[in-house]
């Protein structure tokens, strides 16, 4: 039969020897990343399998991309490094190599350490480490599943235990007892958060004091806890007790789980704690109106123990209305006792969490054994949460790849899932440094309508370590020595190479029509070629063909065995022509047979073998697979599958699979007109595109969301609001708040209020941004929101700081984060650190500055949250630059723009740009400094940032005075006052009157200079700042020296060195 299915190599001489020359470089430690480009028949294939021949040393990691499986997350990771386990097995095998690394440099020094644990677990597997190789004992708030454990709580048990409030005698009498030996030993304390809690920070700082002085720096001490629950005097004694602070993340399954969170109960034998008058005696109704919320320790939990004692479970709906009534940590001691009362009794405790906020959730984290609340499509998520994930997996490749070089494959990338191009996009600027050399192959005319797979190409194709390879067509002599090889004429090499312009895949199916005596029929192109063949199948094999189509190019002979138990029989015509097979798995022998095979298929047919292949794979759990065939087959079912694999894509931080996945949903419920569920949909949808930046797409979302569930317009009004402001279209925002406002209520109202204060002080008017704001607290203090009242005085924090007032500033930052760490919103404390520090960086308080900076930058890092961490490594930055540590200062700037790089932010752009500027000008380099401040300029203007233009504006005219363009300089300088005029930048224009000044004196115009002098001179008493102080002394005396007025110079010094001291 005329059917070519495999070729040899020719050609591409040039192409081998650039791969290998690659791949030399790769061992020498530079990581490479190669993008073969062509068209279908080209030869990519071959190439690549006639160079993977000879390489040696190398370990080698493949994965094919098909069009059936693009929207699993990480599929093309999954199946490449599926030798190592799942990407899960990977995760949790990378994190438990470094707490294994740590368990090992502990047991060689013997330390007294604190572990801030990320998750769940962390400091006991630690543990369990260390007390492989040395005698340990652990004290846990839950009761011990090991002999070496001993039982935190107060409830009365036979379990070995110490009661966690008897701390000077009865819990440091066993740990005395147990490190007096002169073994080196390890000690482990679970949950430091609730010692704290229940005994006070005195009692605890002397009980940890005293373990000090026991381990005698030859013992092993962990304890574990969440700073972030913490105050910050609370923390600051605590870490002064220990040797190290180490952050470990981990999250540990509870195989027997005891306190369960869910959104609802379906169990009988229960005991109700409510805040709903219900009748029956399961029920205890707790309200200011029943049984008061505070008689926690009295009534609730005397009937929650008789309930326990009849055998029932304890089920708790109002814990939110417990939290409101009494704070967390008391809360958080009470529940610690229902659940030890009921787990001493072989019961369970449930919280339906459905009204609880997301921090409480975290809050109370550590005592949930088992979370069935699935809370996506918050703000809370957002796309730059997987650039964590990401860190992961290029931490286990490049450990590995130290052992032993890896060359990753990745063929077909036209049908990638877009998290496995972000994720390949991540690891490009990554591995400079790692012996890792990555390929993709992709046919070009494929992508062009992929927006995402454009957008992500472009930029790895921009990258420093890519390299590119665009296949071209074979030549004249290549194509003659390739028909040689397989047999064919020589006199029809002219024919063969005019027709087929030198694809190797087309020359080879035309030669052999040609050598069949079938002139007439001989095919213009690659795919026509294939229908030619297709068409001589009889309708059995073709029918069995277009059933493997329908599932993909790789086809489980699982699946083969239930439909077509007697498959074999086909195999003897299509076997190496269009199906190759391997062990597990069918698979065509090119994509673009499947493509054509499957398009032959009638619509009707088609439709009816996805529903077929749909209940499969449903019947088998596979999830993705199901929900696509669901959704191919226009199945109604598609919506519900749909909606849990975006679901299951947000669990693996796939965000972009799982706006694909609800886009989906969203078409099958419009075609099956399910009104009732499209609002959830669409708002849903507008949610997420906004946690991954995509702002004009979620206005529309949320438009379309107002069509279906107009109750909730004000709500959907203020996200369109938040996106426009985000976008930095403030006029728009505005009009959308405005217009919501008139319809608002109670905190609805207020926090619209608070969103129209955070436009003004963004666009500069910071008179009318400080009277919507105090309009916002007073609101929040009204309804006692504590979250909305740290958002208040944070933001007029921020108002003040932008007109310079920075003493008012740090005062209302101060009371943000007392509330903030009163009611353990870390998001909250994060942010309002950040703020502090960068107050007090202007008020020259550097040290208190570079305290609150790293602790903000230590948040992020636990949060991963790469947006804060970027700022954090920014902001420490300035600090060092201010001290004059300018190398430092240099560092945590590279390390802020490799983040702001990889995650890509404008408004951050613009800082750090400004930022380089200024560092660069410093240190005498002049023309990369005004190259950095121009961008910043040009960012700022496109953003409409009228604060940071003019800042830009009066920095460029400072660089330009050094750089000797006077003229330039006070025409970037007019301009820059001429706004802070308009705004009411001080600060700015302050600046502004003093570097005009300098201009002038050095082009010896001294009236002007005088004139401008004493312009900054009436702004001198509103300036806080102390170096632009000086700065305007040191002007002065330069322009008295110039004038010939000595001793008027000299006072000037004096003063510039009196406000420097």
């Amino acid at each position: 039969m005329p059917y070519i299915y495999s070729m040899e190599f020719v050609g591409r001489e040039p192409e081998i020897h650039n791969l290998n020359m690659y791949l030399k470089e790769v061992k020498g430690g530079k990581g490479r990343v190669v993008l073969i480009e062509g068209p279908a028949g080209i030869g990519k294939t071959a190439l690549i399998e006639k160079f993977l021949e000879d390489v040696e040393d190398f370990e080698i990691l493949k994965s094919k991309c098909e069009p059936s499986r693009r929207y699993i997350p990480y599929h093309v990771f999954s199946n490449a490094l599926m030798i190592y386990g799942t990407l899960g097995d990977i995760r949790k095998n990378e994190l438990r190599r470094k707490i294994k690394e740590t368990a090992h440099m502990l047991r060689e020094e013997g330390k007294m350490v604190f572990i801030d644990e990320i998750g769940r677990g962390g400091g006991f597997k630690l543990y369990q480490e260390i007390s492989k190789k040395l005698r340990g004992i652990y004290f846990s708030p839950r009761m011990p599943l090991r002999e070496d454990g001993i039982w935190l709580t107060e409830t009365d048990t036979e379990v070995k235990k110490v009661d966690p409030y008897n701390l000077e005698f009865g819990f440091l009498s066993e740990i005395h007892d147990f490190l007096k030996s002169e073994e080196k030993r390890v000690v482990y304390i679970e949950d430091l958060n609730y010692l704290i809690y229940i005994a006070g920070i005195t009692r605890v700082l002397d009980f940890l004091q005293s373990i000090h002085s026991m381990a005698r720096g030859k013992h092993v001490v962990i304890v574990s806890g969440k700073l972030e629950y913490l105050s910050e005097e609370e923390r600051h004694i605590i870490m002064s007790v220990f040797d190290d602070k180490i952050l470990i993340e981990w999250e540990e399954k509870v195989l027997r789980p005891w306190l369960i969170m869910s959104d609802k109960i379906k169990r009988r034998n229960v005991f109700y704690l409510t805040n709903k008058k219900r009748k029956g005696k399961g029920y205890l109704y707790i309200s200011p109106y029943g049984i008061h919320p505070t008689r926690l320790d009295f009534e609730i939990f005397e009937k929650i123990t008789e309930a326990v004692k009849e055998g029932k479970d304890v089920v708790i709906e109002c814990l939110d209305l417990l939290i409101h009534y009494n704070d967390r940590r008391r809360i958080y001691i009470w529940l610690k006792a229902v659940l030890d009362y009921a787990q001493k009794n072989r019961r369970r405790v449930y919280i339906i969490g459905k009204n609880l906020s997301l921090q409480d959730i975290a809050f109370f984290a550590n005592m949930i054994d088992k979370n069935e609340i699935a809370r996506y499509g918050t703000m809370e998520l957002g796309e730059k949460s997987s650039l964590k994930f990401y860190d992961v997996i290029f931490s286990f490749l490049d450990y590995y790849s130290n052992r032993k070089p890896l060359l990753i494959l990745f063929e077909d990338i036209q049908w990638i899932d877009v998290n496995s191009l972000e994720l390949i996009y991540y690891l490009t600027r990554n591995i400079r440094k790692s012996r890792i050399m990555i390929i993709l192959t992709y046919r070009s005319e494929d992508i062009v309508a992929d927006k995402n797979l454009v957008d992500i190409l472009s930029k790895l194709q921009n990258e420093r370590i890519t390299r590119i390879m665009r296949l071209k067509n074979l030549s004249k002599g290549d194509i003659e020595r390739l028909l040689n090889i397989h047999g064919y004429k020589k006199s029809d090499v002219k024919v063969i190479f005019e027709g087929s312009e030198g694809n190797p895949l087309l020359a080879l199916n035309m030669a052999k029509y040609l050598e069949e005596g079938e002139e007439q029929v001989i095919p213009d192109t690659i795919r026509e070629s294939i229908e030619l063949q297709v068409d001589r199948l009889d309708e059995l094999h073709l029918n069995f063909l277009r059933f493997l189509s329908v599932i993909g190019n790789y086809v489980p002979i699982e699946i083969v065995e239930d439909f077509y138990p007697q498959y074999e029989i086909f195999m003897d015509k299509i076997e190496g022509i269009f199906i190759k097979r391997d062990e597990t798995h069918l698979r065509f022998t090119y994509s673009l047979y499947r493509d054509v095979i499957y398009r032959s298929i009638s619509r009707d047919t088609r439709l009816e073998l996805h529903r077929k292949v749909a209940q499969w794979m449903e019947r088998k759990n596979m999830l993705f697979e199901a929900a696509y065939h669901y959704y191919m087959a226009r199945d109604e079912r598609a919506i519900d599958f749909l909606q849990r694999a975006a679901q299951e894509s947000l669990r693996m931080l796939a965000f972009r699979s799982a706006i694909e996945y609800i886009q989906k949903a969203i078409e099958i419920a419009n075609k099956f007109r399910k009104e009732e569920i499209m609002g959830d949909l669409h708002k849903d949808l507008g949610n997420w595109y906004m946690s991954i930046g995509e702002y004009k797409l979620a206005i529309k979302m949320f438009i379309r969301a107002m069509r279906h569930i107009p109750h909730e317009k004000v709500y959907l009004g203020t996200r369109i609001a938040t996106c426009y402001r985000l976008m930095s279209k403030f006029k728009e925002a505005k009009v959308f708040l405005n217009e919501y406002l008139k319809v608002a209520k109670d905190m609805d109202r207020a926090r619209i209020i608070g969103q129209i204060g955070i436009i003004d002080w963004e666009v500069g008017d910071f008179k009318s941004a400080l009277r919507n704001l105090r309009e916002y607290l007073k609101w929040a203090k009204k309804y006692k929101s504590k979250v909305d009242e740290v958002s208040a005085y944070r933001n007029i924090a921020s108002v003040y700081y932008m007109e310079g007032r920075y003493k008012d500033a740090l005062r209302y930052a101060e009371k943000a984060l007392k509330i903030a760490e009163d009611i353990g919103d870390v998001n909250e404390v994060a942010t309002t650190y950040n703020v502090i520090g960068v107050i007090n960086s202007h008020l020259a308080n550097y040290s208190e500055a570079l305290r609150y900076l790293t602790k903000y930058m230590e948040i992020s890092e636990k949060m991963g949250n790469m947006d804060y961490l970027a700022r954090a490594y920014n902001n420490i930055g300035v600090t060092y630059e201010k001290l004059g540590e300018i190398k430092r200062a240099e560092e945590y700037y590279k390390k802020s723009v490799e983040i702001i790089e990889k995650i890509g932010n404008d408004k951050l752009l613009e800082v750090f740009y400004n930022n380089l500027g200024v560092l660069y000008s410093r240190h005498g380099n002049y023309l990369l400094g005004l190259e950095y401040l121009k961008k910043s300029l040009e960012i700022s203007s496109k953003l409409s940032d009228k604060y940071e233009m003019c800042d830009r504006l009066i920095s460029i005219c400072t660089l330009t005075i050094e750089m000797g363009k006077y003229f330039e300089a006070i025409d970037f300088c007019n301009k820059g006052v001429e706004m802070a005029m308009e705004y009411g930048y001080t600060s700015q224009q302050f600046s502004g009157y003093v570097h005009l000044a300098r201009a002038y004196i050095f082009l010896g115009e001294y009236k002007k200079a005088r004139e401008y002098i004493s312009k900054a001179k009436s702004l001198i008493k509103d300036i806080q700042e102390s170096y632009l102080v000086i700065d305007y002394h040191l002007t002065s005396a330069e322009y008295y020296m110039g004038i010939k007025k000595r001793s008027m110079a000299k006072n000037e010094l004096l003063e510039a060195k009196k406000k420097a001291e």
